[in-house]
């Protein structure tokens, strides 16, 4: 669980920052970090998986950030990744 708690610290932290990029509209320097958030997003998922049948299913939120990065809608994403993306995560850690 420690594990779990503290990769999701990271991923917290990464979110927040990537949100601040695009809100800024500094757009190169929030796709870049992306990649980071992406590697982290995979981990804590995976994490969760590994620890309990999660029935709820987080490819709807994916979907919607691959999408708005296909569009460069940097506020569609930033808003995805800072409400939706981090709402479900603290919603699965509640449930661990």
């Amino acid at each position: 669980m420690e594990e779990l708690l503290n990769s999701y610290q990271e991923l917290k932290g990464c979110i927040d920052e990537t949100v601040v990029l695009f809100y800024q509209q500094n757009i190169n320097d929030g796709f870049k970090k992306m990649d980071i958030l992406l590697l982290h997003i995979e981990k804590v998922t995976d994490l969760l998986y590994q620890k309990e049948n999660i029935k709820e299913n987080i490819n709807t939120i994916l979907d919607r950030v691959m999408l708005a990065m296909q569009e460069m809608d940097t506020i569609v994403l930033a808003d995805t990744l800072k409400y939706e993306l981090v709402s479900y995560y603290e919603k699965m850690l509640e449930l661990n």
